[in-house]
C-alpha cells in the first residue's frame, strides 16, 4: 500500500491510524492497528527492475500512477499530451487540434472518413468525425494508419486501441512509469 501513497499520505494514515488505537478497547484490534502503523513507518520494499524482453523498448510516462500520459507525434508535424487509455478503442482528438493540423496541411481533406456515433466510457452516445492519421510516433515508434475520432473541443487526446494494438504485446509497468511495446 505505501508504494501508493506519497509521504504525506502515510504520514496522515499512520496519525489517524495511531488516534484510532487510542479510541479502541479491544485489544487485539488494537495490536493489529498498531502493526499496520508499524509496517506504514518502515520504507517500502524496494522495487526490482522490470526483466525487458528482447525486441521491446520502453518510454517514460508522465503521470501519478492513477493515469500516464505520452508525447505523441502527429503525422510528423505537431506533438501533443496524449492520456494513454486503453479502454479507448480508437486514438482521440479533440476538435481544436484537429482544426490546427488540417490548417497545417498535416491532415488533408482525404483523411476526414465521414461520421460516426461513438460511446463513451460512461455510456452516452456522441456523434463524430473518423479520420485516419498517416502516422503517429512515440517514444521513436512510429506506427502508420492509426484510425482515430475527433472529440469536441479541449477535450484531453486518448492513446487508444488503434495505436496500442499495432505492436505485437505491449504493458505499462506502473512501478516504473514505463509503457514496454514489443514490436
Amino acid at each position: 500500500m505505501a508504494r501508493f501513497l506519497t509521504p504525506d499520505e502515510i504520514a496522515r494514515l499512520r496519525a489517524t491510524i495511531r488516534d484510532l488505537i487510542a479510541q479502541i478497547r479491544d485489544k487485539a484490534l488494537r495490536v493489529e492497528l498498531a502493526s499496520l502503523a508499524g509496517a506504514l513507518a518502515a520504507p517500502p520494499p524496494p522495487v526490482i527492475p522490470a526483466q525487458v524482453p528482447p525486441g521491446s523498448a520502453e518510454i517514460a510516462l508522465e503521470g501519478d500512477g492513477r493515469a500516464y500520459w505520452v508525447p505523441v507525434r502527429i503525422n510528423g508535424v505537431t506533438t501533443a499530451k496524449f492520456l494513454v487509455d486503453s479502454g479507448a478503442s480508437v486514438v482521440v482528438l479533440p476538435s481544436d487540434l484537429v482544426e490546427t493540423l488540417t490548417k497545417s496541411g498535416a491532415i488533408a481533406p482525404s483523411d476526414l472518413l465521414g461520421k460516426d456515433t461513438y460511446v463513451t466510457a460512461d455510456g452516452r452516445k456522441h456523434k463524430g468525425t473518423r479520420l485516419m492519421l498517416r502516422e503517429l510516433n512515440v517514444g521513436g515508434h512510429t506506427v502508420t494508419n492509426v484510425m482515430a475520432s475527433v472529440a469536441p473541443a479541449k477535450a484531453e487526446p486518448l492513446l487508444g486501441q488503434t495505436f496500442l494494438a499495432k505492436f505485437k504485446s505491449w504493458t505499462l509497468d506502473n512501478r516504473r512509469h514505463v509503457l514496454i511495446i514489443s514490436e
